[in-house]
């Protein structure tokens, strides 16, 4: 998330510790690259909340669009104005900007 230039709004929607940790006033990306975000670790043991649910409510709140991978999958990136291509064998999400989902690995449930 430090690539992204809405660096801080994550942090406020995922109640981060980070300016504690750093003694800061303000967060902001370190690379400011890329107007979405990137969560990885979905589904982790070691993150047991961070479900498709979690997920879902992350990106209402969030404010731009957000991708959520897990552990077997990654983005790769060819150009920060470009959309980013999704190389998975695992599970991943993607939100746009109003929390909608608008890509996922899995096939939509029928009607």
């Amino acid at each position: 998330m430090i690539f992204s230039r809405l660096h801080a709004a994550a942090v406020r929607v995922l109640g981060d510790d980070e300016p504690d940790v750093f003694e800061v006033d303000h967060v902001a990306a370190a690379v400011p690259l890329f107007d979405w975000f990137l969560l990885g670790h979905l589904g982790a043991d070691y993150f047991p909340h961070w479900t498709d649910d979690w997920a879902a409510d992350v990106a209402v709140r969030m404010g731009g669009p957000t991708w959520f991978l897990d552990d077997e999958s990654a983005l790769v990136v060819r150009a920060p104005e470009g959309e980013p291509e999704i190389v998975s064998s695992g599970h991943w999400l993607r939100f746009d900007a109003s929390g909608a989902l608008i890509g996922s690995d899995r096939a939509p449930a029928s009607p």
